[in-house]
């Protein structure tokens, strides 16, 4: 009896140890969590006293077993970046620069801002095109134009310019979008044709103008229902652009730029696909 005891009590205490592991490696530790907390106080009263930081919190990851320290400024809402430890409080990464100087936080901030402008009327019963679950406003950063394999611009440049935004700066919805706005839409009906592209680019833009929402250009994406095989694609298509006037030869253009950009794409995939093949 005394051996059977002795067995279910080793077998409950490993059972105890793995729960507890188990629990560890999804939610941390709090002694590490309180180490982690000191460190990044002091961390932050060596590197950033002249600022106006403060930890807010110290949150685990368990995709890579860091714990990371949140900071925030009471008086700057782009001024928040992570500082991330190992179990011990050692310094793995500090964010500050890409999050704060590259201006991530301030760029994501006006992404939102541009996206909620958007949804409303996008995501609207009152729009007349047949969005799919694919339909959202985005911001365009001026660096990021889409190039072909030449090296030529798939489209005229717009956008932010990085360089020169500020931490906190405010945009006026309607500015931000003439000036950086774009719509990503999926759109799906049985006619696949330029006429029916057409058609639909003028009563979106018609749509857009009524709601007085503005943008600059739009990812427009045609396709049937269930049938992906078959679609048009305009990459950047932009708002100056869609007026009736010769609209044909221009929607037309864009197709078969944005065509010939997707089969660039598609034959620098398979030559990575065959040299990671070779290597192997």
């Amino acid at each position: 009896m005394k051996f059977k005891k002795k067995i279910a009590f080793i077998v409950g205490t490993i059972l105890t140890l793995l729960l507890i592991l188990i629990y560890i490696s999804f939610n941390g530790n709090f002694i590490s969590n309180f180490l982690v907390s000191h460190c990044a106080e002091d961390y932050l009263e060596e590197k950033y006293s002249q600022y106006d930081y403060q930890l807010q919190e110290v949150q685990y990851s368990f995709k890579d077993g860091l714990y990371y320290a949140k900071i925030i400024s009471p008086t700057s809402e782009d001024s928040r970046f992570s500082i991330s430890y190992d179990w011990l409080g050692n310094l793995q990464w500090d964010s500050y620069e890409s999050d704060v100087l590259e201006k991530f936080n301030t760029i994501r901030r006006i992404d939102e801002q541009y996206r909620k402008y958007t949804d409303h009327v996008l995501l609207s019963p009152q729009n007349p095109l047949p969005v799919t679950n694919i339909c959202f406003g985005s911001v365009q950063e001026l660096d990021e134009c889409e190039k072909m394999e030449d090296g030529t611009l798939l489209y005229e440049p717009f956008g932010i310019d990085i360089s020169k935004l500020k931490l906190d700066q405010i945009f006026d919805n309607e500015e931000l979008g003439r000036q950086a706005g774009y719509l990503v839409i999926y759109l799906e009906d049985d006619d696949i044709s330029v006429e029916k592209t057409m058609q639909m680019l003028l009563e979106l833009r018609n749509y857009m103008d009524e709601k007085n929402v503005s943008f600059c250009a739009v990812d427009f994406h045609l396709r049937r229902p269930n049938d992906y095989d078959e679609a048009i694609n305009l990459i950047k298509f932009k708002y100056d652009d869609i007026y009736e006037m010769n609209l044909k030869e221009r929607v037309e253009k864009s197709m078969k730029q944005t065509e010939y950009y997707y089969q660039e794409l598609d034959n620098q995939k398979q030559k990575e696909i065959e040299a990671s093949e070779a290597k192997n």
